[in-house]
């Protein structure tokens, strides 16, 4: 494969996931290693109730901190949070 035709080939695998992140009906938040912000979709802002000027920011702690508020057990998705920052597993569903 030409390196052309594998940056394509990226390209489109990448479009495909970002389309299936966003016509998802969950919030989805996906954060790296150094705990930054590498996708989030519409649906999460929308359960969440995150506020426009808080989506501009990409903040993963003030996004996470409001996240925590809308939730029936916050004390649950923390404490995942904190585990899954502590180790190399990655979770499909917290």
């Amino acid at each position: 494969m030409k390196p052309d035709d594998h940056e394509r080939s990226l390209m489109t695998r990448e479009a495909m996931w970002a389309t299936v992140l966003q016509s998802g009906a969950d919030g989805i938040i996906v954060v790296g290693p150094s705990d930054e912000i590498l996708m989030v979709n519409e649906r999460f802002f929308e359960i969440c109730g995150v506020p426009d000027e808080l989506r501009r920011i990409q903040s993963t702690q003030r996004l996470v901190e409001h996240a925590l508020g809308t939730l029936t057990r916050p004390l649950e998705f923390r404490a995942e949070l904190e585990r899954l920052n502590h180790s190399n597993e990655e979770s499909w569903s917290i």
